[in-house]
């Protein structure tokens, strides 16, 4: 198996830890996020990083596999988008439980920000997951 195989089954993995994280990745009463979130952050730049080997220009994909890299590259589009300001966030969070003066744009427009994230979190890792499974399904047919 080569990597454009085996990569539909990261995507599905990325997809169900979206949905996970868009659903337990915060504490309601306080408003705080969890080990869950940060480690979301991390593994979402292995995932980008995973993602780079798709993209050669040497790679010929079948006619199977087209409409699923083609939904995957809509997808991941907007997936760096929230992986990037999810980490800037983060970053201008932890800034300011360490620094009660330090102040940004991120701070201000953080819950706006996340109002808008979250729920397109969710969307993008439920459309992750019916693509690669419509793709699992196309195989087996």
């Amino acid at each position: 198996m080569n990597y454009l195989e085996v990569f539909p089954s990261i995507a599905l993995v990325w997809g169900v830890l979206g949905v996970a994280v868009g659903l337990k990745g915060e504490v309601a009463a306080t408003d705080k996020y969890t080990v869950l979130t940060k480690l979301w952050l991390v593994i979402g730049w292995a995932y980008l990083a995973a993602c780079v080997p798709i993209f050669q220009e040497s790679q010929h994909f079948s006619a199977q596999m087209t409409f699923f890299y083609a939904a995957f590259a809509v997808i991941l589009s907007l997936e760096v988008w929230i992986i990037f300001l999810g980490s800037l966030i983060a970053i201008a969070l932890a800034k300011k439980a360490h620094d009660h003066e330090f102040s940004s744009l991120m701070l201000q427009w953080h819950l706006p920000i996340k109002r808008v994230l979250k729920p397109m979190l969710q969307v993008l890792s439920v459309l992750q997951i019916v693509n690669v499974l419509y793709y699992m399904l196309s195989l087996s047919a």
